[in-house]
Order: structure tokens, then C-alpha cells, then sequence
């Protein structure tokens, strides 16, 4: 049987204050999509792409600085990443990507620490012995005549 290739995803940055500047949220907040369904910010993927000719060049001149890529992932429910379209704060806002009331993120971390808890009491806890089930009142080696 072969094996299979592990793909390697995108480098995914999660550091807040990256991510703030560039989505206007922050890394774990439950965004409402204009698409009908919430999701969670993951990061944010950065590249930076140099102009041809100029690759790791370090010059003062405007057109030699890199260009920068962004790319948004979110996480559905489901815990499926999707990347998302808007690059940029004014763009998040535009396309009616909004952040939801603090409560749903103060439920969504109570059902994970409860999940975690219950987690923990079950490795925790030492497993019920199963009982044998009890006879007829009959013994097992006699023979009836």
C-alpha cells in the first residue's frame, strides 16, 4: 500500500498584533460572514514578493521594497480552514464581515473548557469493572439425571 504524502499547509500567522493590522480582528474572534454562517479567525498568511530582479536586494528606492500578499483563514464549526477573500481591514468592513457580541465568545470558551474538563475526569477516573452476570442457581459441573 503506499503512503500517503503529507501535504504541508500554508504558514499560518497567528501573532495578534499581525493579524490585527492586517484583518482589523484578532487571531480567535468569531466573525459573522456576509455569507450567513459565523466563523473563527485562524491568521493570516503574509508573503512578500519582490520585484523581478530585486530578490533580497536592500535598497531605499520605492519600487525595490517587496509587495505583500495577505491571505485570511477562518475555521468553521465544522473545523474545516477556509481562506477568505478581503485582504485588508477597510475590505473586512466593506464586504460586511463583522465581529460577534463578546458573549459568543465567552460561551464558545466555556463549552472548550468544559470539553477539556469532562476530558480529564475520563482519563482521570478509573473505568467500571464490567460484572460477570450472576447464575441460574444452577452449577455448572453437574449433570442432571
Amino acid at each position: 500500500m503506499p503512503k500517503k504524502a503529507k501535504g504541508k499547509g500554508p504558514s499560518i500567522e497567528t501573532n495578534p498584533e499581525v493579524v490585527f493590522k492586517h484583518t482589523g480582528f484578532f487571531p480567535g474572534d468569531i466573525i459573522a460572514a456576509p455569507f450567513g454562517t459565523d466563523f473563527e479567525l485562524v491568521g493570516v498568511e503574509v508573503k512578500q514578493m519582490w520585484p523581478s530582479g530585486d530578490a533580497g536586494q536592500e535598497s531605499e528606492t520605492e519600487s525595490s521594497r517587496p509587495a505583500v500578499a495577505i491571505k485570511a483563514f477562518g475555521q468553521l464549526k465544522s473545523g474545516m480552514q477556509i481562506p477568505l477573500r478581503p485582504t485588508t481591514p477597510d475590505e473586512f468592513a466593506e464586504m460586511g464581515y463583522s465581529r460577534r457580541h463578546e458573549a459568543l465568545h465567552i460561551l464558545r470558551d466555556t463549552q472548550r473548557h468544559q470539553e477539556k474538563f469532562q476530558e480529564l475526569l475520563e482519563n482521570t477516573l478509573p473505568k467500571p469493572k464490567k460484572e460477570k452476570p450472576a447464575g441460574d442457581g444452577k452449577e455448572k459441573g453437574k449433570k442432571k439425571k
